[in-house]
């Protein structure tokens, strides 16, 4: 498995689902000990991504993640057949925004028309701390050299510098 930035990830992920648009599914927690947002993007015919971020600063989400199973097993399949919610991944086009800005078109309006973003990955959503435990569980080898590069991303990022 390679570990892979953030953006490398979501690219991977956004090119897969132009040629499957339906079938995604996203689990979504918190991991207490890392301090990080884990989000597990499934479809049952290209498997199961594990995404670890964090935010930065307010303008800033930093992370690493990998593809951590080829496929969706039964299993998984079952366990994660409850969704309420649901997602998307959000591309923004800063040009096209601007550009609507400059022409008086207010932000409602542009969500409204869709002009300035697209979504390219669709799905339902989970929130249940059952599921994401489960995952988690289901992945811990893969999970823990994740782990390792978020590790070391925060290091490098130097999140735990002191202030002294």
């Amino acid at each position: 498995m390679e570990v892979l930035s953030r953006e490398a990830l979501l690219n991977e992920i956004i090119r897969e689902a132009k040629k499957r648009k339906r079938g995604w599914k996203l689990v979504f927690g918190n991991d207490e000990l890392m301090k990080s947002y884990d989000y597990y993007i499934l479809h049952p015919d290209v498997g199961v991504y594990l995404l670890k971020e964090y935010q930065k600063n307010p303008y800033q989400l930093r992370g690493v993640g990998g593809k951590i199973a080829r496929k969706v097993d039964e299993g998984i399949s079952k366990a994660m057949s409850r969704f309420r919610g649901e997602f998307s991944i959000v591309q923004l086009d800063i040009k096209e925004i601007s550009k609507c800005i400059e022409n008086g078109i207010s932000i409602r309006e542009m969500l409204e028309q869709q002009k300035g973003f697209r979504m390219p990955v669709k799905g339902k959503a989970s929130f249940s701390k059952k599921q994401y435990n489960y995952l988690r569980e289901s992945f811990e080898a893969e999970r823990r050299k994740i782990d390792s590069s978020f590790e070391k991303l925060l290091s490098t990022d130097g999140i735990y510098d002191s202030y002294a």
